[in-house]
């Protein structure tokens, strides 16, 4: 009986050893399995935490208002020295495919406000109204440019001459996700509020090199050397000036009347015949 009991004894003791054993190898696994899926989440949370190189940045769109205004004139200016000696555009046939045109420069409303001022549909196609040229901002002259947001810019200049008096002429530019173009055009009159100046001295008459400069001026035809610019005659105290092409055709020259224009001796005053 001792000796079963002893046996019973040894048996139980083996038993607990193993269990024990087992115990602790479960327990050391089920750490290992704890502290690999604790790194693997710490891992994947680093990683979807954004760096600071992969953060996204708001830092706006680039604008650069030399470009940006002259890319707009030359959209029309180089449209108008294509055409014909006629007036007739080249390339565009209809005023809906000129508004498409415009469209790339300018806001929809400001390129149908283009296409009707200054341009005309005929059976011929579409061609140059003979009419006063649109007021550009002068790059040569101190410009504003205020940053409404990182998509909307404003371009302001004082302009003061004769032809359009003083006024504030400013350009919105809006960007549509792949480019800027203009989404509107103001022209406001400026109000001098100084005290009154001294009334200056009387101006001496124009003559008609000095007219023809100013119709030059006038139509935005410094740099067309196509153009010719002449005072044909006077009548009374008005210069009649003609803006006309030279054009060649199978070697024979012909002129190309672009509009006739009077011009006031005493104020510069520019008028057009054909209005």
């Amino acid at each position: 009986m001792n000796i079963f009991y002893k046996l019973l004894i040894v048996v139980l003791a083996v038993v607990m050893i193993s269990a024990c054993s087992f115990s602790k190898e479960t327990t050391n696994d089920q750490s290992k399995e704890s502290k690999v899926e604790n790194q693997g989440s710490q891992e994947k949370e680093e990683s979807e935490q954004p760096t600071s190189e992969g953060e996204t940045s708001n830092e706006g769109i680039d604008f650069q208002a030399d470009d940006s205004l002259t890319s707009f004139k030359h959209s029309f200016l180089d449209l108008v020295n294509e055409a014909n000696e006629n007036g007739t555009l080249q390339d565009i046939e209809t005023k809906d495919e000129l508004v498409n045109y415009f469209k790339q420069f300018m806001s929809e409303d400001l390129a149908i406000m283009y296409a009707n001022t200054y341009f005309k549909e005929e059976s011929e196609g579409v061609s140059v109204k003979a009419t006063d040229a649109p007021t550009w901002l002068d790059l040569d002259k101190p410009y504003e440019v205020k940053n409404v947001n990182e998509q909307e810019y404003i371009v302001t200049q004082e302009k003061d001459n004769e032809l359009t008096g003083h006024i504030e002429l400013s350009y919105t530019f809006k960007h549509t996700g792949e480019k800027w173009i203009v989404e509107d055009i103001q022209q406001e009159k400026v109000v001098n509020e100084s005290k009154p100046k001294m009334e200056d001295p009387p101006k001496k008459d124009i003559n008609s090199a000095n007219a023809e400069d100013l119709v030059r001026k006038h139509l935005n035809f410094e740099g067309n050397t196509q153009m010719n610019i002449r005072v044909d005659h006077e009548e009374d105290t008005k210069y009649v000036v003609q803006v006309y092409e030279v054009v060649e055709q199978e070697g024979v020259s012909h002129t190309a009347t672009y509009g006739w224009y009077y011009v006031d001796k005493k104020t510069g005053k520019i008028e057009n015949m054909m209005n």
